[in-house]
Order: C-alpha cells, then sequence, then structure tokens
C-alpha cells in the first residue's frame, strides 16, 4: 500500500510565549517556546488545546528551509534558560534581555534587520521594558531606606556587659 499522505515540510521556526505563566514575576521572566512547524497556526492551535491553564501565544516565526539547523542553534545557545520538563526539551524561562535577544536572533536568522518597533509582539516587548524600569524605581528607594535606616544610629548602642 503506497503512502498518499504529504510529507509536511517543517520550514518555520517560531517562538510562543505561554501567556502569564509566572503570574506576578511574568513581566520579569516569560515561559517560551522555541519550536519548528509546517503550520504555525495549526501548531499553536495543538498547543492551546493540549497545554492549559495558558494561552499560548505565538510571538514570532520565520521562514527558514533550515529550520531544525536554527531551532537547534537557539536551544543550544539559551540552554541556559531551558526548563527541565519531563516531556519538552524545547521550554525556556527568558528574562528581558534574553527575550529580547531571542527575537532579534530570529530576525537575523530571517536575513533581516531588527527593530523592535516593527516586532510582531511589541506590544509585550514595550510592557516588559516599562515595567522593568518603573518597578526598579520603588525598589531602589526601599533597598535605600531599609540601608539608611541600618547604618544611620541616632543613639549610640549600649554595651551590656553580662558578668
Amino acid at each position: 500500500m503506497v503512502n498518499t499522505k504529504p510529507k509536511v515540510v517543517i520550514d518555520h521556526v517560531y517562538l510562543a510565549e505561554a501567556e502569564g505563566y509566572h503570574g506576578i514575576l511574568s513581566p520579569f521572566l516569560k515561559r517560551c517556546k522555541i519550536g519548528v512547524s509546517g503550520n504555525v497556526d495549526k501548531r499553536m492551535a495543538s498547543l492551546n488545546k493540549s497545554q492549559p491553564p495558558c494561552n499560548i501565544l505565538e510571538l514570532h516565526s520565520i521562514y527558514h528551509p533550515d529550520a531544525y539547523k536554527i531551532e537547534k542553534y537557539l536551544h543550544n545557545k539559551y540552554n541556559y534558560c531551558r526548563v527541565n520538563l519531563l516531556n519538552s526539551e524545547e521550554w525556556f524561562d527568558l528574562n528581558p534581555i534574553d527575550y529580547l535577544r531571542v527575537h532579534r536572533d530570529l530576525y537575523i536568522k530571517e536575513g533581516k534587520e531588527w527593530n523592535y518597533r516593527k516586532d510582531k509582539g511589541k506590544g509585550p516587548l514595550i510592557k516588559t521594558l516599562i515595567v522593568l524600569v518603573t518597578s526598579l524605581i520603588p525598589i531602589a528607594i526601599i533597598s535605600n531606606k531599609v540601608i539608611e535606616d541600618c547604618t544611620y544610629n541616632k543613639e549610640p548602642i549600649p554595651i551590656i556587659n553580662n558578668k
């Protein structure tokens, strides 16, 4: 019997995010999947059916005939961000810098110049940067106050002599 099913050509590399996976830490840490597919839209639908409770959002995809080679390159490059899961080695916890670097790497592999303003996921990128910067200001103020309170004493500490 001859197999008449057409062979699926894997020619796209994609970056997807499990939206809100880390809850309050989501602006600082994103659970992302770097994978390959012949049809990214179908793959996103499949992921959303099989991996709740988070919505899986396609952030970036590129066409490239050597999709597997690029996926392997990205997996190796961001290995230090890899999440140890039982059934998958394609999920990564990306901080804001690595998140931007993966986008940049995909643009470069596609042969385009990277410009975050034209990025498909520019909303999440800009929000991430704004939240990062605005959240660091109160942290700096609070930590400065704690250090100041700990190092400045209005009265000398009494010496207790237990004899």
